[in-house]
C-alpha cells in the first residue's frame, strides 16, 4: 500500500441524533425542534507513510506477499486535518485509528477511526468512523456511527473524493 494517496478531502456531514428529549452531535435544536441540525466540516487529511517521522505505520504486513490488495495488512495511522490542501495550513484535527486490508479481490480498508477536533467550538470533540473503504472509488463513503462531546451520539456520513 505504498502508493496509497498522500492527501484525502474528508468531508463530514453528522447528524445529531436525540436521546430523552434532547439533542446531541449538532450546534443545536433544528427547526422542526426534532434532533439537530446537520454539522458540515469541510478539511484536508494527510498521510505520511515513509521517511523519518511518518504518520502512518504498517503493524502487520499481508501474509501473501503477492496480494494484489495487500489482503492482511493492518495500519496504525495518526494524520493532520488542516483547513487548507496544504499541509502547512492551519491544523484542526488528529485521525487516529486502525485500518485493515480486508478485500481480497479489490482494495478495500476496514476503517476504524477517531476524528480527534482540537480547534474551534469543537475542540475536544470526537467523530468516529467505522466502514469501508475502497480507495480506488472517485468518492467513498463511510458511516460515522458516534462521537464524543459535542458529537456524542453522532450518525451521518464521511465522504472521501479522490
Amino acid at each position: 500500500m505504498a502508493k496509497r494517496l498522500a492527501l484525502m478531502l474528508m468531508i463530514f456531514l453528522v447528524v445529531g441524533a436525540s436521546c430523552k428529549g434532547h439533542t446531541h452531535g449538532g450546534p443545536g435544536p433544528s427547526p422542526s425542534g426534532h434532533g439537530s441540525e446537520p454539522t458540515h466540516l469541510h478539511f484536508y487529511f494527510y498521510e505520511k507513510v515513509s521517511g523519518p517521522s511518518p504518520s502512518a505505520v504498517t503493524m502487520v504486513n499481508p501474509p501473501d506477499n503477492t496480494s494484489n490488495t495487500l489482503f492482511g495488512m493492518v495500519v496504525v495511522p495518526d494524520d493532520l486535518l488542516t483547513v487548507g490542501p496544504n499541509s502547512r495550513s492551519k491544523p484542526v484535527g488528529r485521525a487516529q485509528g486502525m485500518y485493515v486490508s480486508s478485500d481480497q479481490t479489490r482494495i478495500g480498508l476496514l476503517m476504524a477511526t477517531n476524528i480527534m477536533l482540537t480547534t474551534g467550538p469543537y475542540n475536544g470533540s470526537v467523530i468516529t468512523v467505522l466502514g469501508s473503504n475502497h480507495i480506488v472509488d472517485d468518492v467513498r463513503e463511510m458511516p460515522i456511527v458516534g462521537g464524543t462531546g459535542a458529537f456524542r451520539f453522532a450518525r451521518g456520513y464521511v465522504q472521501a473524493p479522490m
